[in-house]
């Protein structure tokens, strides 16, 4: 499963290079007709249609989705040869504490003199649009559950792990987790030049910001006594400039990274805690 994920992944990364190319060569015949054709007394008009036809392609660039995969990469999830605590725990469903109310404030960009617009998305599984990306296809509480399993069980560090999901069994230990942030941030630049900011992308210019963050805690309890043997909280941040040539279409893409880089240290924090 995981092995047809990175195929579709690689076949989605080439054609957003393809994308990348003729984009190129879109804009510069553009620019070649401006040279030969325009009379300069009608720039002012040429120059509008030319913003107008720029906003139609990003969002024919913008109405593609993402979907979340785990792991980011199989080879670098933190593994043991054998148990190294030879019991067995269930890892339950993640709670959810996160905010509820996306700040999309995008539209404040084509503000005269405004240099950008921007969004705060709390539920990142809400369909909220993205500065590059229109639609992230993940359900956050199940899909990181079910990350937490894969990482506890490819860990080896217990005996036997169960998935409260999937299956029950008679376990030492419960593994909780509660869920605080899974936060996208993100910032359109126009430039203070309204819709004509648009105009600065296509040679370069970063179009926008995005910023990924998770805050998690976990907890393991103990079964029969009910009490907690550890605890500990994590958080990631990554933040990227996006650009019509450089990280397009890649808003959300540190989200299995950052979660499978907690993981690990879940993992390795419990190891020094149980051993």
């Amino acid at each position: 499963m995981w092995e047809n994920l990175r195929v579709i992944k690689y076949y989605v990364s080439a054609w957003s290079l393809w994308y990348e190319v003729i984009l190129f060569v879109i804009y510069y015949l553009i620019l070649v007709v401006m040279l030969i054709k325009i009379n300069f007394l009608e720039i002012e008009v040429f120059m509008k249609k030319i913003v107008i036809l720029m906003m139609l392609i990003n969002l024919c660039a913008c109405a593609s989705s993402v979907k979340y995969y785990y792991p980011a990469d199989k080879n670098d999830i933190l593994s043991y040869v054998e148990p190294k605590v030879n019991k067995a725990v269930t890892v339950k469903i993640l709670e959810d504490s996160r905010g509820y109310k996306n700040k999309l404030n995008y539209l404040k960009s084509f503000i005269p003199l405004a240099l950008y617009g921007s969004a705060e998305v709390v539920r990142t599984d809400s369909g909220a649009q993205y500065v590059s990306v229109a639609k992230f296809d993940m359900d956050v509480i199940n899909d990181l559950t079910n990350s937490t399993f894969y990482s506890i069980n490819k860990s080896n560090l217990f005996n036997k792990t169960c998935d409260e999901n999937k299956n029950l069994c008679s376990s030492n230990y419960v593994l909780e987790g509660n869920l605080n942030k899974f936060t996208y941030e993100g910032a359109l630049y126009t430039y203070g030049l309204s819709v004509y900011g648009s105009l600065l992308h296509f040679i370069g210019l970063p179009a926008g910001s995005s910023k990924n963050i998770i805050d998690i805690d976990f907890k393991l309890r103990d079964v029969k006594s009910k009490k907690v043997v550890w605890s500990g909280n994590y958080k990631k941040v990554h933040k990227h400039l996006n650009g019509m040539y450089y990280n397009y279409g890649e808003d959300v893409d540190n989200y299995n990274i950052m979660y499978q880089e907690i993981m690990n240290e879940v993992v390795e924090d419990l190891r020094n805690t149980l051993d």
